[in-house]
């Protein structure tokens, strides 16, 4: 049944799936498990987090139909089995004892209460498939617009390690075969800001694209649809993740997506999700200039033609 599946929401990182995340978990079945993928080390952060240990890498590919090492502490996560022990040696700040705290006993009530574990990490996107298959979950995968996405670097002045992917050769040889020889130029040869995002936005959604052809099963949705009117399209990504749509979801969705809200927050604030949603999917018309627009819809357009039609990628 649908309502045993544990749930993943990926995408690029920048896609909006802390939003999607914690708005399929405004109905109180779903719990909220943040990015155990996600390497403190290469993202600067610090503190309690869900793995035991860093993977080796950001964007870590565990190829499908193989072992992983990382499978028992993937489990444990999966089944709300917070490592309590291990993030006891992480508490550098009081800031960390309480978010500890905080998430070793709401994860406990969440277990015994039977809610669904909710994965929200862009960072196992290269990981969705053998996720997919070894905890038979329920996958959903944000699209955002490349100029969107680039936007959004470009402001949070996020270079890209390509480290990340050159370091892991059955990636390369593998979903980023066909930008192999453009990520190895990348990794020898740093360009700017721009010219990173259009390939690491190249990169990661010709692999969703495979995976709407070799995945009918799961959903697909962009930023920006259901950023165009919440209410109505959330409601069908409840139904395909099996949770109840109910009148407190219906209720914290609008909160965090009316006109009311901001249409953008300060860069310290990224991770923030209350928006005016319809004009926080159109920031990237006033942050980027416009031949960076430019450069961006041109050098994305044969991917993103799979996702949006023309009149959304000619920059008006």
């Amino acid at each position: 049944m649908t309502a045993d599946h544990p749930i993943l929401v990926t995408g690029a990182h920048r896609s909006g799936t802390t939003w999607a995340g914690k708005m399929l978990c405004a109905g109180n079945e779903a719990y909220y498990v943040f990015e155990p993928f996600d390497v403190a080390k290469d993202a600067g952060l610090e503190g309690p987090r869900w793995m035991p240990d860093d993977l080796p890498y950001m964007f870590y590919h565990i190829p499908v139909n193989s072992p992983s090492e990382y499978e028992p502490a993937l489990r444990r996560a999966v089944e709300l089995r917070y490592p309590l022990l291990r993030n006891l040696t992480r508490i550098r700040t009081p800031r960390h004892g309480g978010r500890l705290c905080k998430d070793a006993l709401s994860s406990q009530f969440a277990r015994l209460a039977g809610r669904r574990p909710l994965l929200k990490d862009p960072i196992a996107l290269f990981s969705a498939e053998w996720l997919a298959q070894t905890f038979d979950m329920k996958v959903v995968v944000m699209i955002r617009h490349p100029a969107g996405f680039a936007s959004s670097i470009k402001r949070l002045n996020w270079h890209f390690n390509f480290a990340n992917f050159t370091g892991q050769p059955a990636l390369m040889d593998g979903l980023l075969a066909p930008y192999k020889d453009q990520i190895l130029e990348y990794a020898r040869q740093p360009r700017d800001i721009i010219d990173q995002a259009i390939l690491v936005w190249n990169a990661m959604y010709s692999v969703v694209r495979r995976y709407q052809e070799t995945h009918p099963d799961w959903f697909f949705v962009t930023h920006e649809r259901l950023a165009a009117d919440p209410l109505a399209e959330f409601k069908p990504l409840y139904d395909y993740c099996g949770l109840t749509w109910n009148a407190r979801a219906e209720s914290i969705i609008a909160a965090h997506s009316g006109n009311d809200n901001p249409r953008d927050v300060a860069p310290e604030n990224y991770r923030a999700i209350r928006r005016d949603s319809q004009a926080a999917a159109k920031t990237w018309k006033h942050r980027l200039e416009a031949d960076e627009a430019e450069r961006i819809l041109a050098g994305t357009r044969r991917v993103a033609s799979h996702f949006y039609p023309e009149e959304e990628l000619d920059g008006h």
